[in-house]
């Protein structure tokens, strides 16, 4: 939740508690969530207790099981098929649950969904580009190349729907399967000139560059 979200719940008769810096990281401070009308607390059990509706980012840990009241709706990412066990709490304390990676609009999109697609695709290629040093015990592949050099490959598999075309990276040869539309979209939209030689939807060559990687120690 953001001060402004914060602010206009207010502003509709809620009271809102917050964690102390819990909005620190995504550069939000307490003083913001204390002039848009919130009460911070330092204590998260406190806020499981008197809550009867709980906005966080991640799913519930085990350790977080107990907290979790009989009738109270919980907003989060749920990630409930790869968590059976949270499944079976949250039936048990009837907890209504609404998970924000299956927030449909109107248009057939996933709003909440998104945006930690994107983050997730721009970091895969940033962590697979350092992983691939052989200082952490890479190959010594660097994934952009130089002039004279071929750039590396890199394969990206995510669970989404197939993108309907593909996109284009210049410092880089990559492969998409054909379920990587959130890596994809979003380079497609934020970078210039992305080419992807994608496995499912079309087959880019580049002739002007030699045909091995440059490799850096």
């Amino acid at each position: 939740m953001s001060p402004s979200l914060c602010r206009r719940c207010v502003s509709l008769g809620a009271k809102v508690v917050v964690q102390q810096s819990a909005g620190i990281t995504a550069g939000f401070t307490d003083a913001e969530y204390r002039s848009a009308g919130a009460t911070l607390v330092a204590d998260a059990a406190k806020i499981w207790a008197a809550a009867d509706l709980i906005l966080k980012v991640k799913e519930p840990l085990p350790a977080e099981y107990p907290l979790l009241r009989e009738g109270q709706t919980l907003f989060t990412y749920l990630h409930l098929a790869a968590g059976p066990e949270l499944a079976k709490e949250l039936l048990k304390k009837k907890i209504l649950g609404i998970s924000n990676e299956t927030v449909e609009g109107a248009d057939g999109q996933f709003p909440l969904l998104k945006p930690m697609s994107q983050i997730a695709g721009w970091l895969s290629i940033q962590i697979g580009a350092y992983i691939l040093q052989s200082q952490p015990g890479g190959s010594g592949v660097l994934l952009g190349g130089i002039p004279g050099t071929m750039p590396g490959t890199w394969w990206s598999s995510a669970r989404a729907t197939p993108a309907p075309t593909p996109c284009k990276w210049p410092w880089v040869w990559a492969r998409a399967s054909p379920c990587s539309i959130s890596i994809r979209e979003s380079l497609r939209r934020s970078t210039p000139s992305i080419a992807v030689a994608s496995s499912c939807s079309c087959q880019t060559r580049r002739t002007s560059s030699p045909r091995w990687p440059m490799r850096i120690y």
